[in-house]
């Protein structure tokens, strides 16, 4: 049986927590690349795992009250939106979906900053919305987001702010103090069966300067049906770098691992190495294999014995073996640790 993110994760207090409450803000930096993920698609994603049984974020919502989406767009934008909430998945309550309006204004700068706070009420659970700061956070955009936090303390309410922001202008610094949680998303390589990856890092580290472990999350999105999304651990930005992890942790040694990408067994166990320490992988073996042939470029990784490793068994990277010496007696004579190979037109595929 495939295990769980929720049974492979080894910071199950990040899982268990029991934020209800507060102001919690999402930063969503905007590359203006392609490839980045639609801030709606995003957003839907969050709010979906808000209400999972154990919340892979960390933050959850109260399902025993109302949930209010506020969203601005026009009246065709709203529809779709709306069609969009009637598909969502199971575990989440009722979407109550307020127009803001024809635009997507600054509510924390500008005068509509008191139009969301009088959406978080006491029988409220949770209230969304989405921002774009032109000017940053400025004092009126603070005084704004204490307002909320303080009112969402009282009301026993989660306000998820969705500040959506040219990647570099929001120092994030600024914002603690100011909420209760703030998350980062920034974007990812993806998986081949998605199209897009961000991974989400908390910056609000509180009194003792306590880091949470970073999440990744895989998303895609089509037919405006409500948005499929995955969320695993983080392991590295790059793909290529997750699917070599994962073949060692099918038990494929470093040697297999390099000849499989045209590099020294020296780079394979130096790379590995910074990677985190989760004990297994929570990936099968043919989805593996299948992410390999992904990323070398080879339809079948079987049909040549030199690109598949000998023998999948246990075996763990952080066996002891790989930290004091090279795998598989490599010689530390000329590591290429540098080299990137080359990448099929597939990895610019997305699905």
């Amino acid at each position: 049986m495939k295990k769980t993110f929720a049974a492979l994760t080894p910071y199950k207090s990040v899982t268990q927590r029991n934020a209800q409450f507060g102001l919690t803000v999402v930063v969503i930096p905007s590359h203006g690349q392609t490839h980045t993920v639609p801030p709606a698609v995003l957003r839907l994603a969050i709010e979906a795992s808000l209400y999972a049984e154990a919340p892979e974020l960390g933050i959850k919502a109260c399902r025993d009250k109302r949930f209010t989406a506020l969203w601005a767009g026009s009246k065709e934008e709203l529809t779709a939106i709306r069609r969009m909430y009637s598909q969502k998945p199971d575990h989440m309550v009722r979407a109550d979906v307020v127009s803001l309006g024809e635009f997507e204004y600054d509510w924390l700068n500008g005068p509509g900053n008191s139009t969301i706070a009088r959406h978080v009420e006491t029988e409220v659970g949770l209230v969304t919305f989405f921002c774009c700061p032109a000017q940053g956070i400025t004092p009126l955009a603070a005084a704004t987001l204490s307002k909320l936090r303080q009112q969402a303390q009282q009301q026993a309410c989660h306000v998820l702010a969705l500040i959506v922001v040219p990647a570099g202008q929001l120092n994030v610094d600024e914002l603690r103090g100011m909420v209760d949680r703030a998350i980062v998303f920034k974007p990812c390589e993806a998986d081949p069966d998605w199209a897009w990856a961000v991974s989400a890092e908390f910056v609000s580290r509180g009194y003792f300067d306590v880091a949470h472990p970073k999440t990744m999350c895989q998303l895609s999105f089509r037919d405006m049906e409500y948005p499929r999304a995955l969320f695993e651990p983080f392991l590295h930005d790059e793909l290529v770098t997750r699917v070599q992890w994962h073949m060692r942790k099918h038990g494929a040694r470093n040697k297999d691992i390099a000849d499989a990408f045209d590099v020294s067994g020296s780079t394979i166990t130096r790379a590995l190495q910074l990677l985190p320490k989760y004990p297994t992988s929570w990936k099968s073996e043919d989805e593996v294999e299948a992410m390999l042939a992904f990323v070398t470029g080879e339809e079948n990784p079987s049909s040549s014995s030199s690109k598949k490793p000998a023998k999948w068994a246990g075996s763990d990277l952080f066996d002891g073996d790989d930290l004091s010496i090279l795998d598989d007696g490599d010689e530390d004579d000329d590591c290429d640790i540098t080299h990137v190979p080359k990448k099929s037109a597939k990895m610019n595929k997305r699905l």
